[in-house]
């Protein structure tokens, strides 16, 4: 059997507090605009979060015309046309559907037999290999200790795009600085770059659980992990 190798914030028995410090970070992603948002550093002073959602630089033309720029740090795609919006948008921005609200997509999953819907307080990473290459495997857990997993391959080139797509860019804690990997060894070594859903919804599909949606920087009437209402 392939060795395998796992990393894990799954929640630990009792209660731990953190104190964290929270400082006035300055970020630079791949635009020409310098950004000051809220954000957590370590003693040397390296930018470990951020809470930015929207890039702060101004576009001006000849005219005098002003423009926000629209790179967007945090975001939720639109089921129809995959434009980015902001996370608590209510309609596209660019074809103005009507996007889904969180509080109702988690009322209807709920009254699904084949759904699951945890509550997320930690995952786990592992990864290994096979005959058809590398892959890494998140395992999502609840409070309770129920979990559901998926599972990326990271062999092709289009398979690391998907990954990078549908995995690193959604849970970096870091939005706009690139997380720099080359093996999914690289991906474990970084972990505490990386965040866990508030939310994740499954269906079933034939005698598994398949990750259906992930829900981050959710507001709404539902209460999160570790959180007393």
């Amino acid at each position: 059997m392939p060795a395998t190798r796992t990393t894990s914030t799954r929640p630990k028995s009792g209660r731990l507090k953190v104190r964290a410090t929270t400082y006035r970070c300055s970020l630079l992603p791949g635009l020409r605009f310098a950004n000051t948002f809220w954000g957590k550093t370590t003693a040397d002073g390296t930018l470990i979060e951020h809470f930015g959602r929207r890039c702060q630089g101004w576009f001006e033309d000849d005219d005098g015309h002003r423009e926000q720029c629209d790179f967007r740090f945090r975001f939720k795609n639109c089921p129809q046309c995959n434009a980015e919006n902001d996370i608590a948008a209510r309609r596209c921005r660019e074809c103005d559907t009507i996007l889904v609200d969180p509080d109702d997509m988690l009322k209807a999953a709920l009254k699904l037999k084949d759904a699951l819907v945890l509550r997320c307080s930690g995952m786990d990473l592992q990864h290994g290999a096979d005959d058809k290459g590398p892959w890494l495997k998140i395992t999502y857990y609840d409070e309770d200790g129920a979990d559901v997993s998926e599972r990326f391959r990271l062999q092709t080139p289009a398979q690391r795009t998907a990954f990078e797509q549908l995995f690193i860019r959604p849970h970096t804690r870091t939005p706009g600085v690139p997380l720099r990997w080359i093996t999914a060894a690289d991906i474990l070594a970084q972990r505490a770059l990386l965040r866990h859903p508030d939310f994740v919804v499954a269906r079933m599909k034939g005698q598994y659980w398949q990750v259906r949606e992930k829900m981050f920087d959710y507001q709404g009437r539902f209460r999160r992990a570790n959180e007393l209402r």
